[in-house]
């Protein structure tokens, strides 16, 4: 996969004092530390609900921006009238009805592959992991990340937090 420059935004914002809104799963409200673009965006489309959810995405390309909220809820261009311009894409992709089912009707056929190839999912779990190694380097930190070797290059100390000690009498 090509390298992508990716800004991780989470927990509170630098201006929240007291007890912040919502629970310690998430931040709500305008106590949450969200990204410069999506406040430019909610003061400009106010009627989108950008930031209703309590997790959401930016995809910020030459074109245009794309934006999904909580688990890929709501995906569409920003601002919605480009909706009308942008043809949609074919829909080449199986699109199981329920993935838990998909996957228990692969296992019973023998399948080694479900609609959401496992592949997939290990490198969505990476990207994950990557955000939260990216919050424990701070604020403005930069990671560089090598894939193949599951190294952080740039702080060495983030290392620790990749994979954990072997236990004594076991093997990696």
């Amino acid at each position: 996969m090509p390298p992508a420059k990716v800004y991780w935004y989470e927990g509170l914002n630098e201006t929240t004092t007291g007890k912040p809104q919502g629970n310690l799963r998430a931040a709500q409200g305008d106590d949450r530390n969200l990204p410069p673009l999506l406040l430019e965006l909610r003061a400009k489309y106010p009627d989108e609900e950008l930031d209703g959810g309590d997790s959401g995405t930016l995809y910020v390309g030459e074109k245009g921006i794309i934006y999904t909220g909580t688990y890929g809820n709501r995906m569409h261009i920003v601002p919605y009238e480009k909706m009308n311009e942008t043809p949609a894409p074919p829909k080449i992709l199986p699109r199981p009805q329920n993935v838990f089912t998909d996957f228990l009707e692969a296992v019973r056929a023998g399948k080694t592959e479900t609609a959401v190839p496992f592949d997939y999912g290990t490198r969505l779990t990476e990207f994950a992991l990557l955000g939260n190694l990216a919050m424990k380097a701070g604020k403005g930190q930069k990671v560089m990340w090598n894939g193949p070797k599951m190294r952080v290059t740039n702080l060495k100390e983030l290392n620790a937090w990749v994979k954990r000690p072997v236990r004594r009498g076991w093997k990696a």
